[in-house]
């Protein structure tokens, strides 16, 4: 997996709870989706009050998504 600069953009501006960060695969086109789910403050400011999971990133291989969740936590550089 190759880090682009939406990511970096993506992970630099979204508030979302780090560790919330974990993978789904979805049912429609077998990918998965790169979820987190946003701070309260956040959800407070778009007026949302339920959910609050947003889709940080999609995948094609279940590796690949694995190494994006540890981007998106700040666990590691790729």
């Amino acid at each position: 997996m190759k880090i682009t600069p939406r990511m970096e953009t993506i992970r630099a501006n979204s508030n979302y709870i780090p560790g919330s960060v974990h993978y789904n695969r979805r049912a429609f086109d077998k990918q998965f989706e790169v979820v987190a789910r946003l701070t309260d403050r956040t959800m407070d400011e778009l007026g949302l009050n339920i959910g609050g999971e947003v889709v940080l990133d999609v995948q094609n291989n279940r590796q690949d998504a694995l190494a994006s969740v540890r981007f998106f936590r700040h666990q590691q550089e790729i």
